[in-house]
């Protein structure tokens, strides 16, 4: 476990098929401020449009609440 900006950072494993991708898993506080939690989403959809082989990929976003 690693320390992000918005919070918590896991590594896990995402099984796509037989393919296996090590993968961040980041997390927010739960006292996160709604001016970091869109900030997040910021950043979330700005990742969401790179496709390249040196930058990092999001696969995915989970909003509880």
């Amino acid at each position: 476990m690693f320390t992000g900006q918005f919070g918590k950072v896991f590594v896990g494993i995402l099984s796509k098929g037989a393919e296996k991708v090590q993968v961040a898993i980041k997390t927010t506080k739960k006292t996160t401020q709604d001016k970091d939690h869109q900030a997040f989403l910021k950043e979330m959809t700005t990742m969401s449009q790179l496709m390249h082989p040196n930058i990092v990929r999001l696969y995915g976003l989970v909003e509880n609440g």
